[in-house]
């Protein structure tokens, strides 16, 4: 049983870190500068606070791949 929590607690972290990074971090920031060339209203503090949250969704996916493996081996050592 606990053998399974761990893999459940390091399945999940990888998961959604991966959706953070990937589809918060990634594909939203793409996506609203592309929106803003194709309106004609980019500017550069739109690019500049897309990369800004950017990094910190990075962080943020980082985070959570860190606390979830942290429960893991906590799971394991009960």
């Amino acid at each position: 049983m606990k053998n399974l929590l761990a893999i459940l607690f390091f399945v999940g972290s990888i998961i959604l870190a991966l959706y953070i990074a990937i589809w918060w971090g990634i594909v939203e920031p793409i996506t609203t500068v592309a929106k803003a060339i194709d309106e004609g209203t980019v500017t550069a503090s739109l690019v500049g606070w897309e990369l800004i949250k950017f990094l910190l969704k990075e962080f943020l996916a980082a985070i959570v791949i860190w606390i979830g493996w942290f429960l893991g081996i906590a799971s394991l050592k009960r």
